[in-house]
């Protein structure tokens, strides 16, 4: 008996065990607004009402939001015109809970990364948010950059584009802007 229990606290303590615990597939999506809305965007069509989730503000000054699944929708709640043509998303309205001034839904916000149970929670130090995600032991942090069209969203494991890139999300915004990413970014 005693074997067994140290064999599954070891198992339990090991990061690489834990990492398996979280997807980058389902539990990541996109959240944006519109028609003052929060809405989710994620490969995930098995979300409860209630369920709570952060998401990232992934800009220079970043911030994160709680929310929770407020009604599963069957179409659509997104901006983004092509939403929806790579794999089958679902798509979530969200309740914000608490105080939010950092992302009013009254006026058009840039899209932002939502995390459905992380492993540890997402925090903010000096405007930059980062945490263990996935259980591995290393710091997710989170990234937004501009492309000609649109914005890459991207959570990468250590610091963005020197670390591994775990996420990736192209949102088109079906107008030219200045481009700043890095090759790295969508690659």
């Amino acid at each position: 008996m005693t074997i067994a229990l140290a064999i599954l606290l070891a198992l339990l303590s090991n990061p690489q065990v834990t990492a398996h615990r979280f997807n980058f597939k389902s539990q990541v999506g996109v959240v944006d607004n519109q028609l003052d809305q929060a809405c989710l965007v994620i490969q995930n069509p098995n979300l409860a009402v209630g369920t709570p989730l952060s998401f990232v503000t992934p800009h220079r000054r970043q911030s994160v939001v709680k929310a929770t699944i407020a009604q599963k929708l069957s179409k659509s709640c997104s901006r983004n015109a092509e939403t929806g043509t790579d794999g089958s998303p679902s798509f979530y309205l969200l309740k914000l809970t608490g105080s939010h001034p950092t992302y009013p839904l009254d006026v058009p916000q840039s899209p932002a990364i939502a995390l459905i149970n992380p492993i540890s929670p997402v925090t903010l130090r000096g405007g930059v948010a980062g945490g263990d995600v996935d259980g591995d032991g290393r710091t997710e942090t989170f990234r937004i950059c501009t492309s000609n069209e649109g914005q890459h969203l991207s959570i990468w494991s250590g610091k963005a584009l020197q670390g591994k890139r775990r996420w990736h999300f192209y949102y088109y915004l079906g107008y030219d802007v200045v481009p700043s990413c890095n090759r790295k970014d969508y690659q």
